[in-house]
């Protein structure tokens, strides 16, 4: 197999030949070059060669190749990359074991990283083994082995209803009140709730399509971008009627224009981090302390669990692919649960 070369503007370029076939490719770094030669060969039907890549290489590799992750996510995943040392990114990954990987978690750790970070590494390093295995530059996953570091507990601080109706009330600005009240409506994420458009609405059903969201990481202007658990999470939920009419008197309002929750009656959508700014000021208006806009998604959840609705609905209107995700995130929040269920079995043993 030929090396990859330099070319003039100082990317690599490699060729393959299998069985008078042959393809190519240029990237921007060496070791991408190499663990996509690994990759052309393996398409082509050959078996795996490139044994010898690093954890950086099969890192890189999976950032490089991550056009269908969310803006915000590549940002991070980028962020949590480069704080590794060579020590760790050199290891060859063919070799590295599981009992290594989680002591570099813990070195991690001991180095001053955050339970978060290292949780957020973790996921990032099983998405890079995982797709490394699967074009064959890696013989086995070893990441499937590991155990996860703890995940950091978040205490969860939802407002009560009384909150965001002194809230919503105290706005001066109908935009600000809008806002609020189709993030504690809807459960939608910040970045999903500016990039609603008006053909996102059903005025007749009642409902609203969430599909998109808009995202700004430093040194980008505002894009569209996939939610944040991609197609899966595209959704059509029903809107309590009040909040549609306060939808519908910003329409009213602003007859032309594209998005709804706009600074500019529609021309320009509301930058995410537009929102959070405003936030406390809002707060401070009202009265109000101790949780952030974001909340407002968490109240949505949990008031809806309290009363009862099925944790599939719920999951669902978040947009969570999976119905355990908001079990795990909820469910130690809910008061009262194990209470019930003492209640009904006590019932059932009585025949009552």
């Amino acid at each position: 197999m030929a090396k990859p070369t330099r070319t003039p503007n100082g990317k690599y370029r490699v060729q393959v030949d299998l069985g008078g076939r042959r393809r190519s490719g240029t990237f921007e770094t060496l070791k991408l070059a190499r663990t996509g030669q690994a990759r052309m060969l393996v398409e082509m039907g050959s078996e795996p060669v490139a044994l010898t890549a690093t954890i950086g290489d099969l890192l890189a590799d999976y950032l490089d190749a991550s056009a269908g992750l969310s803006a915000n996510h590549l940002y991070n995943a980028r962020n949590v990359v480069g704080r590794l040392s060579d020590s760790v990114t050199d290891l060859r990954a063919s070799t590295v074991s599981a009992l290594k990987i989680e002591a570099i978690y813990r070195g991690l750790l001991a180095d001053g990283w955050g339970a978060h970070s290292v949780h957020r590494f973790h996921g990032i390093l099983g998405s890079a083994f995982k797709r490394a295995a699967r074009y064959r530059v890696i013989a086995s996953n070893v990441m499937a082995t590991v155990e996860a570091p703890a995940r950091p507990s978040k205490e969860l601080h939802p407002p009560t209803a009384d909150d965001v109706r002194a809230l919503i009330g105290a706005c001066t600005s109908d935009l600000h009140a809008l806002t609020y009240s189709l993030a504690a409506a809807t459960g939608a994420r910040r970045g999903e709730l500016v990039g609603l458009r008006w053909d996102d609405v059903d005025f007749e059903a009642g409902r609203i399509s969430i599909v998109r969201s808009l995202a700004q990481t430093p040194g980008t202007a505002v894009h569209e971008t996939p939610t944040k658990t991609g197609a899966k999470g595209h959704r059509v939920i029903t809107v309590d009627p009040e909040s549609m009419a306060l939808i519908a008197t910003r329409r009213a309002a602003y007859p032309s224009g594209e998005w709804i929750l706009s600074p500019t009656g529609g021309i320009d959508p509301w930058r995410p981090a537009a929102i959070s700014r405003i936030f406390p000021a809002d707060m401070t208006v009202a009265g109000l302390s101790g949780f952030r806009f974001h909340d407002l998604r968490h109240f949505h959840a949990t008031q809806l669990l309290t009363a009862g609705v099925a944790p599939w609905i719920v999951a669902r209107r978040l947009g969570h692919t999976n119905p355990n995700t908001t079990m795990r995130v909820y469910s130690h929040w809910i008061p009262g649960t194990d209470q019930a269920a003492a209640e009904i079995i006590a019932r059932v043993m009585r025949g009552n």
